[in-house]
């Protein structure tokens, strides 16, 4: 995982997030104390991680398209190690993000208290031409509504994985990341 640590005097903290829409802040991360939630943004485990991973339904995908930058809102399901979105087939999505390697993100924020959490994959991306094989499988939550004969799938494995929790202690603290590791 990755390390926070303070940066530079008059630094401020630069890591920021957009509120999922429909969505509320969440609670605070699982075992976060009055001590661990002073000083700057602390950086979730794995498994807080892979928790609020697991909560939200609705997350952006990052990747390149035609040499840009691109971010797109999609909902999202998690599936054996795999973010799965949906997507119909003549979407320029599907073909931008075929075999390459992207970014997917879930965060909650309140922008009145700068508190909240973010939560960071970024892996391999696949296309499924058939949805069927999982929307019905045992243990996924997939709607009806993902498969159909101009659908597919986008699949993400979960390569790296990092995020951080911000409260009201550590508004305006600098956030630095550190290279970050496999999962």
């Amino acid at each position: 995982m990755t390390t926070s640590r303070r940066s530079g005097p008059g630094a401020t903290w630069t890591h920021s997030t957009v509120p999922t829409p429909g969505s509320a802040p969440s609670p605070e991360p699982a075992g976060a104390t009055a001590a661990a939630r002073a000083g700057p943004p602390r950086e979730l485990d794995e498994a807080e991680c892979r928790r609020l991973l697991g909560q939200a339904t609705i997350g952006r995908i990052s990747f390149t398209d035609g040499a840009l930058p691109a971010i797109v809102p999609v909902p999202f399901a998690l599936h054996a190690g795999l973010v799965l979105i949906p997507a119909e087939r003549s979407s320029p999505m599907v073909d931008a993000v075929r075999g390459a390697v992207v970014a997917f993100g879930v965060d909650s924020y309140d922008a009145g208290s700068e508190t909240g959490w973010n939560v960071t994959v970024v892996g391999p991306s696949r296309v499924l031409g058939d949805p069927e094989v999982l929307v019905g499988a045992p243990g996924t939550r997939l709607p009806r509504s993902w498969a159909g004969r101009d659908r597919c799938l986008i699949t993400v494995q979960i390569g790296l994985l990092r995020g951080w929790y911000a409260t009201e202690q550590n508004r305006g603290v600098p956030y630095h990341t550190a290279a970050p590791s496999a999962s």
